[in-house]
């Protein structure tokens, strides 16, 4: 094990392991966040247009060993009938000794509904499943020689640990013509992993975000984005601004951070809708923090899929103008 592996993982134990009751900042970093805001907001289904899919895969810190890796998948659709809507995801999440899987479940009713607004409320339930590898820590006074791993410090385990527990979410959506305004919570309960010996909390995670697509011309289009999140103890936000050229390629740039010590990261963003139905988005954060000069950036891709017409009306037939009706 490198040097830099032994301080990151001593570092992820000392944050999980340090007393009997632990808590941490929990959700994967994600800087394509507006390719899949159901994955952040369980209201947003109700509001959606049609079925969509949206996947991503991102190796945060890249260079670094243990480093964040990220790879999830969210499926979100309306249900017409009902003004409502659903969504589901999956999503892996390691980092250092640890790796969390979650599943989550949302649905959405729309409260309020006109021709150009829409109001949706929305709850949702996640299933989380994790696991510490103890055998990758290290302390300074263990004993790891001739394949040996004893930490000598009874809260560190050794071999592999697991929990699981239940989330709960909340949310709130507003869609009025190109612009969406989110807020919500994950983790209302404030569920624990219960190890053997440790309690790890999740955090209660408060959400608010907004996005809008201005027209500047017949042949560009500026989008714009903002969110903000907080764990209760920490604040982080980002901001970005997006140019759609002829509506299917496009680039941009992000800012991550709230000042001070929460800064992070600026981004490189870069965008293509390959055809209505399907956009490739991809992201290079450059490191902002004083945890760059260990790394190389960070990488992220995103690819998401949604119908091009509402769920149940197929494909419209062609419209033919006649000038004599």
């Amino acid at each position: 094990m490198t040097p830099t592996l032994r301080c990151l993982s001593l570092l992820c134990g000392l944050a999980l392991f340090n007393t009997s009751d632990a808590v941490a900042q929990r959700w994967p970093q994600q800087s394509w966040w507006q390719m899949s805001p159901a994955r952040l907001n369980p209201a947003v289904s109700a509001n959606a247009y049609s079925l969509s899919a949206t996947g991503f895969l991102r190796q945060q810190y890249n260079n670094l060993p243990g480093a964040p890796n990220t790879i999830g998948l969210t499926v979100a659709s309306p249900i017409y009938r009902v003004n409502a809507g659903a969504a589901i995801a999956v999503e892996r999440d390691r980092i250092g000794v640890q790796e969390v899987t979650q599943a989550r479940a949302s649905l959405a009713l729309a409260v309020f509904k006109t021709d150009k607004l829409r109001v949706s409320a929305g709850f949702g339930a996640s299933l989380k499943a994790s696991r510490i590898d103890g055998d990758l820590l290290r302390t300074s006074n263990g004993d790891y020689g001739a394949g040996n791993v004893n930490h000598l410090d009874v809260l560190l385990p050794t071999g592999s640990i697991s929990a699981r527990t239940l989330g709960l979410d909340a949310g709130m959506a507003v869609s009025f013509g190109e612009t969406q305004i989110g807020i919500s919570a994950l983790d209302v309960n404030a569920p624990s992993d219960e190890y053997d010996a440790l309690v790890v909390q999740w955090p209660r995670t408060y959400l608010a975000f907004g996005t809008t697509t201005l027209p500047v011309n017949e042949v560009l289009d500026l989008q714009l984005s903002a969110i903000v999140q907080n764990d209760t103890r920490t604040t982080q936000s980002q901001v970005a601004a997006f140019g759609w050229y002829n509506g299917n390629i496009g680039a941009g740039a992000a800012f991550r951070g709230f000042g001070g010590a929460s800064v992070d990261a600026a981004s490189l963003l870069l965008g293509w809708r390959a055809s209505p139905v399907l956009t490739f988005a991809y992201a290079y954060d450059i490191g902002l923090s004083e945890l760059s000069d260990a790394h190389d950036g960070s990488h992220e891709i995103s690819v998401r899929f949604e119908l091009a017409n509402p769920i149940g009306k197929g494909k419209l037939p062609p419209l033919i103008y006649n000038p004599r009706l």
